[in-house]
């Protein structure tokens, strides 16, 4: 079997049952089909197709604990780890099936995320820099979302410095990449073997971008293919619960620089914790303000 594709489902509504049915119109894609469910209660398993087998979880078990549990079942040569605010444009899976059927070397591909509209969205990323934390952590680019000034800053540094906050521009032919957006994200069962598993140390955001950075290691390229391209509507599951995800992803910074760049640990810790306070700014102005109060403090206990 050429593909296994692993779909991670949390009350993803309508958008699970339109990401499963775009697949099955891509006539000829050799494949077996998981839909993971971390305990949805909004009636989202409803009418999924046939094709794919269903592993319920009677709790949240986070994305990457989840996805291993389908791994393990799966028998492709290739494992797709797919969004379910998705939908899979007409034979780019089996274009990026073909890629990696020719580049023996690589371990991971990432195809083009498009907004509804067919804009381009970021579709690839670096590893994470002490810059980047900056940003994610303080969340300036939310507090000032139509801030000129800012977005322009931020577009003419990324520019010289394309890995300085993580993001690339979104480039039109094949590259090695330090790693691909999790929304669509092909990964090499050969080279799985050798990395191991996603890290389950990761409940939410990074640990895609950990698993490419062990893939790294391991000798295999991360690479991004433009010419097979996505839908990714992105955030319904997470904007149902932003104070979680926000005190996941600080969670999942930590694991990666401990995991990965310990010597930087003490530094980051601080970068972190002034990135907090800027972010704290925005308290007052939130609707579910004793919520997001208690979440900064849990976040500033990671950092004790």
């Amino acid at each position: 079997m050429d593909l296994s594709i692993v779909i991670v489902n949390w009350n993803s509504g309508k958008l699970l049952r339109g990401c499963t049915k775009s697949i099955l119109k891509d006539k000829g894609l050799d494949f077996e089909g998981f839909v993971v469910d971390n305990a949805s209660n909004d009636g989202s398993l409803e009418d999924i197709p046939k094709r794919f087998k269903i592993v319920r979880n009677d709790r949240n078990l986070g994305f990457a604990k989840a996805c291993n549990q389908a791994i393990k079942l799966s028998k492709g040569r290739y494992v797709l780890l797919l969004n379910p605010d998705t939908v899979a444009l007409k034979n780019s899976l089996k274009g990026m099936i073909r890629f990696l059927g020719k580049h023996k070397d690589v371990g991971v591909l990432g195809c083009k995320l498009l907004n509804p509209d067919k804009t381009v969205q970021p579709s690839c990323h670096a590893f994470l820099t002490l810059p980047h934390v900056f940003f994610e952590v303080s969340q300036l680019n939310i507090l000032f979302p139509k801030n000129k000034f800012f977005i322009r800053t931020l577009s003419f540094l990324n520019k010289f410095f394309p890995k300085l906050f993580a993001n690339y521009s979104t480039p039109n032919k094949p590259i090695e990449v330090d790693s691909v957006m999790g929304s669509c994200y092909m990964i090499r069962k050969e080279a799985l073997r050798k990395t191991g598993l996603l890290d389950e140390n990761f409940f939410l955001y990074h640990e895609e971008m950990e698993l490419s950075y062990r893939m790294w290691k391991k000798g295999f390229k991360v690479m991004f293919y433009p010419y097979a391209s996505v839908i990714h509507r992105g955030k319904h599951s997470t904007e149902q619960v932003p104070d979680l995800v926000y005190y996941e992803r600080c969670k999942s910074i930590l694991h990666f620089f401990r995991k990965h760049k310990n010597s930087q640990l003490a530094i980051l810790k601080i970068v972190m914790f002034f990135s907090l306070l800027i972010n704290s700014f925005s308290l007052p102005f939130k609707k579910n303000f004793k919520e997001a109060l208690a979440c900064r403090f849990k976040v500033l206990r990671l950092l004790i």
